[in-house]
């Protein structure tokens, strides 16, 4: 909750480099956003990624900035292996 709309975007890495984020109708961007929200409002939506390199134990991190800060606002990770 932040009591006033805000503006955030979106950027999934792996293995330390950015990675494209696929949404919508197979449109590939490279960071997502702006994605702006109201007091209370969310953002629920379906988003993929593609990792071309085989790995076991990668970490994909999803990293959400606020539009006014240039640090990580939310950081969430999970840990896939690439055949």
């Amino acid at each position: 909750r932040e009591y006033q709309e805000v503006i955030y975007t979106l950027k999934v890495i792996a293995d330390d480099e950015s990675i494209p984020i696929i949404y919508g109708l197979n449109n590939t961007y490279n960071s997502l956003g702006p994605i702006r929200l109201q007091n209370e409002e969310k953002w629920e939506e379906p988003i993929s990624f593609r990792i071309l390199q085989p790995g076991e134990n990668i970490k994909v991190q999803f990293h959400l900035y606020r539009s006014d800060q240039t640090e990580v606002y939310r950081d969430l990770h999970l840990w896939v292996d690439v055949r």
